[in-house]
């Protein structure tokens, strides 16, 4: 799929939620642990995701890693955003390589 094509997911509810609430996730530091409720919370919302974005992660920390997998096999579309090719990069609908500061805005047609 080209990227022109992909990109039209601007419209759909996923892009409509980027642009809307414009949120850092939470995040955890190398060694801590996931909060249970947090990583369940996670899961519930990817399982439902029409698109994901994978966004600067080399790929392979699990447990978020494996997001993608469970994303890919309940059917959203997969983005990849990274200046890095990851293990998941050949296995994406879509990479984009380059620095996500710069992708981003352009994706969801915000510019600060």
């Amino acid at each position: 799929m080209n990227s022109a094509r992909f990109l039209q997911y601007g419209s759909c509810s996923a892009a409509r939620a980027i642009r809307k609430h414009r949120s850092r996730p939470e995040s955890v530091g190398s060694g801590e642990a996931l909060p249970f409720a947090t990583w369940e919370k996670a899961e519930t919302s990817v399982k439902r995701a029409e698109l994901l974005l994978v966004v600067g992660t080399s790929a392979v920390v699990y447990p978020a890693s494996g997001l993608i997998a469970i994303g890919m096999r309940n059917g959203a579309r997969t983005v990849e955003i990274n200046p890095q090719i990851t293990p998941v990069s050949d296995t994406v609908d879509l990479r984009l390589g380059g620095n996500a500061a710069e992708i981003l805005p352009d994706l969801v047609g915000v510019r600060g």
